[in-house]
């Protein structure tokens, strides 16, 4: 197997906008993030997405190096010497006719946020959102996930927090399964609020 492919055999490759949300979001709560937020933004025109959290964040020399896909710092994925999320995310994005942007503080935490032209052929699928919030909020690292979602002048918010208030411990099947039938609920008043707004 040639060297390249063997450093990056068993990585996921992102297929949707929620496999890149997941994995900076897993980045986040991994770099000790007691709060991430997430905002998706549509319009009919793009889609804009932003990640903050105030974990550890990075140097600025980490920070110059997270979009050199053979860069990793061997404390996620110890038997990885490549990390790929950020690179791949920013091919996408300048696949579709945007971008993407990182900026972080050591000590305070990191902002990634990338847009996309609606139009682009090379738009990703958005991917299943309500499973995946759902599954951003079971996960087992403590911390609190704010998720937003606009369409134009329509929006909906959840909360990690709120949600475990109400629903208790997030890991039962019932719990999951009210969570997600509540988010699949926002994301159809959302769309349905522009459509007849």
């Amino acid at each position: 197997m040639p060297e390249f492919l063997h450093r990056i055999s068993g990585i996921k490759v992102h297929y949707s906008l929620c496999d890149y949300l997941t994995d900076i979001v897993h980045n986040s709560l991994e770099a000790g993030a007691d709060t991430v937020s997430v905002e998706m933004c549509e319009s009919d025109f793009e889609i804009r997405c932003t990640i903050q959290d105030n974990g550890c964040g990075m140097s600025d020399e980490t920070l110059q190096s997270v979009m050199d896909p053979f860069y990793t710092d061997g404390k996620k994925h110890v038997h990885r010497s490549v990390g790929l999320g950020l690179p791949f995310l920013l091919q996408a994005a300048q696949a579709c006719g945007g971008d993407a942007h990182i900026s972080s503080v050591s000590g305070h935490g990191t902002e990634v946020s990338f847009w996309m032209k609606q139009d682009s052929v090379d738009l990703p699928p958005r991917g299943n959102i309500p499973a995946t919030v759902t599954s951003l909020f079971s996960f087992s690292q403590e911390g609190n996930i704010i998720f937003c979602h606009r369409w134009h002048s329509a929006e909906y918010t959840v909360t990690r927090k709120e949600l475990e208030d109400t629903l208790g411990e997030l890991t039962s099947v019932d719990s999951l399964s009210c969570m997600k039938l509540y988010i699949e609920s926002c994301e159809e008043n959302l769309y349905k609020e522009n459509t007849h707004g």
